[in-house]
């Protein structure tokens, strides 16, 4: 429902379905930050992305619609930052001016990637018995 005609997914709709479809509890996403790096979750809520035009803050106290919409806001604006960062464009990833910056974003990303890998993947069972013998 998102597909525009030329077949093109809206890509900051297509992040926030994935994020509210695979994470749906935000506080396991929290308690899977502050694993990563204790003091991210108070970073994230009162410091923005320097280098992006809409790093938003992220309150993981608000409203959980508006926790999911900061949170993909941050990521979207981080990513674009970084791939189309071009010279003569302010606001733009510059290696080694934003690096420390860019790294305080990781937690966030590996967190989110975590969680919904976890959620969408299929438990393998493995059956160690040999189907071509059977047992005694």
């Amino acid at each position: 429902r998102d597909q525009r005609d030329d077949g093109v997914w809206n890509e900051r709709n297509g992040l926030l379905l994935c994020l509210k479809r695979y994470i749906p509890d935000l506080s396991t996403l929290k308690a899977s930050i502050v694993r990563i790096d204790s003091s991210a979750i108070d970073y994230y809520r009162t410091t923005s992305v320097p280098f992006t035009d809409d790093g938003k803050l992220i309150d993981f106290e608000d409203e959980s619609e508006r926790v999911y919409s900061s949170i993909r806001d941050r990521i979207y604006a981080t990513r674009n930052a970084v791939v189309h960062s071009k010279y003569g464009e302010r606001l733009r990833y510059e290696p080694f001016k934003h690096d420390k910056h860019l790294g305080k974003e990781i937690p966030l990303m590996r967190a989110v990637a975590e969680e919904i890998i976890i959620s969408s993947a299929d438990r393998i069972n493995y059956s160690f018995v040999d189907p071509t013998h059977s047992l005694p």
